[in-house]
């Protein structure tokens, strides 16, 4: 159950993403459903459902996931177009290895009988 309602609340909050970005830079439908686009928000919900997932984990941890999130949008600060991606993968990345490294330690931990 936690997981479909973490999946719904990812969705929800894409949707209002997308919407958002919509209006605010006046994109047409036609913008809106291209392959490109597609791809996007499979991205941005994927990145949604990890900090989500992080939310549930650690407040703070899972607000700056989402807030890193917007980072991503190409036309927030057109000056330094497309040179803030890494740091939103970044944060992602060291978060899911730090997942990652806790279950390997779990594991590690109960082989051994400690």
């Amino acid at each position: 159950m936690k997981n479909k309602k973490q999946t719904y609340v990812a969705l929800f909050l894409t949707i209002s993403l997308i919407i958002l970005i919509s209006i605010l830079y006046n994109y047409e439908l036609k913008q809106l459903v291209t392959i490109s686009s597609l791809i996007s928000y499979c991205l941005y919900f994927f990145l949604i459902y990890v900090s989500v997932g992080a939310l549930n984990i650690s407040r703070f941890i899972g607000i700056v996931l989402f807030l890193s999130i917007f980072l991503l949008i190409p036309n927030l600060v057109e000056t330094i177009n497309g040179q803030l991606y890494p740091i939103t993968y970044t944060f992602f990345i060291c978060y899911l290895l730090l997942i990652l490294g806790k279950k390997m330690f779990k594991n590690w931990k109960n082989s051994t009988g400690m």
